[in-house]
């Protein structure tokens, strides 16, 4: 596995450059203190079919009309996605202390060949009853990993295989766009205060 580490950095750091050189918001925006960039031009993204651990279609169109909040992951990771999923409902309950409206939050596996929706759907609902599972084979999770700059590759073939990964946050807007990216180490409350602050701007 440690070989594989300079290559997600890589990706991380090339992810990282890629949000930055987007269009920085307005000098009127909020202020904000856990978002990696914000765009002043929201990222489209393309069309894409997964399936969600229920067994419904997952496409571009789910993630209209609403917030979502989405990260990649798998189930067999043996600790950045667990922490990361509970830092995700920690955000969420800070939301709603903050008397702001949650984002969905979607867990998108990038391990299909173990993490078939029904076991999907027992994870995420682990964390919370809400979280939604997704995923789908490679070249349908490559077309939304490659237009969000998400980064994964496969340890090695040995069957207790660990996946590299990104780790970052992303924040999609109701008209399936890449709003804002926050990147590790994530702390929940600056999560919360961000995405209220982010909705706010834009909704009033």
């Amino acid at each position: 596995m440690p070989k594989l580490v300079p290559a997600i950095a890589v990706v991380a750091i090339a992810t990282a450059a890629g949000f930055l050189a987007g269009r920085w918001w307005p000098a009127e925006a909020p202020s904000l203190q856990a978002s990696t960039a914000l765009f002043g031009e929201e990222r489209a993204l393309p069309e894409f079919a997964l399936v969600d651990h229920t067994g419904q279609a997952y496409t571009r169109r789910s993630l209209t009309d609403s917030w979502t909040l989405l990260f990649f992951g798998y189930t067999h990771c043996p600790d950045i996605c667990p922490i990361t999923l509970a830092t995700m409902s920690a955000s969420v309950d800070a939301i709603a202390a903050l008397g702001g409206e949650a984002p969905r939050v979607v867990f998108v596996s990038v391990d299909p060949e173990r993490d078939f929706p029904e076991h999907l759907g027992g994870y995420v609902t682990e964390f919370r009853d809400d979280f939604l599972g997704v995923t789908g084979p490679h070249e349908e999770l490559r077309k939304l990993t490659g237009a969000l700059g998400v980064g994964y590759a496969r340890g090695s073939d040995d069957p207790a295989y660990l996946v590299e990964h990104s780790a970052y946050l992303l924040l999609v807007n109701p008209k399936g766009e890449l709003q804002a990216v926050f990147g590790p180490p994530h702390a929940p409350d600056a999560i919360a205060r961000d995405i209220v602050a982010i909705r706010g701007h834009l909704e009033s």
